[in-house]
């Protein structure tokens, strides 16, 4: 499920944890976010889309724990 927060910011909900991406202004679009999950995190129509349900839990982690800027995140 997609969901979309208000401003620039896009998430989506999995059963364990919400990820989402923070400001648009923090991406620093490096793109290792889409090179390490890319059915997770992709652009579709000109919209950046998170879908926690298209990957593990354990690759989802990961991938975001790379994101060089921080701009993305879990919530627990």
């Amino acid at each position: 499920m997609i969901r979309r927060p208000p401003r620039s910011t896009l998430s989506s909900s999995s059963a364990a944890s919400d990820v989402y991406k923070r400001q648009a202004e923090t991406c620093s679009h490096a793109g290792e976010c889409v090179k390490g999950a890319p059915n997770v995190f992709k652009v579709v129509d000109g919209q950046f889309v998170i879908d926690t349900t298209a990957d593990s839990e354990e690759n989802i982690r990961s991938t975001v724990a790379s994101c060089p800027s921080g701009a993305l995140k879990i919530e627990e």
